[in-house]
């Protein structure tokens, strides 16, 4: 008698379980908010409205957008970091003219681990230690 109490609780726990992992599982397509520079939230398709389709490689995720020239730009200026396999450099109001010319770059392609400075087009941004 013991056994069986034993086996059936296990067994709904085993169909509850897969329940909610199928049901979280599913929602993953909802598109998700981000917060930016300034603190305000970033809703999918933000500044422009894109028609979100699913990806047909991906069941879970959209299918990759085009941004138009003016979304790109809108979003560089708003880009609060710059994360790499260097570290990450965070951005600065103006130059700082402290750092040497050999530890400042004006190309993402030109980052070394030396590199305490990018300036670029969209700002400049500086290697927190």
């Amino acid at each position: 008698m013991k056994n069986k109490i034993v086996w059936s609780f296990a067994v709904c726990a085993v169909i509850a379980g897969t329940s909610i992992a199928f049901n979280s599982h599913a929602s993953l397509k909802e598109p998700v908010a981000a917060v930016t520079v300034d603190g305000s939230i970033m809703h999918p398709g933000y500044p422009s409205q894109h028609e979100l389709i699913p990806d047909p490689n991906n069941p879970h995720m959209y299918a990759p957008v085009e941004l138009t020239p003016e979304e790109i730009d809108y979003t560089n200026k708003r880009m609060a970091a710059i994360l790499n396999d260097h570290g990450a450099f965070y951005r600065v109001a103006e130059q700082d003219y402290s750092i040497s010319e050999d530890e400042t770059v004006r190309s993402m392609d030109e980052i070394t681990a030396n590199t305490k400075q990018l300036v670029l087009d969209n700002g400049v941004f500086v290697k927190r230690q």
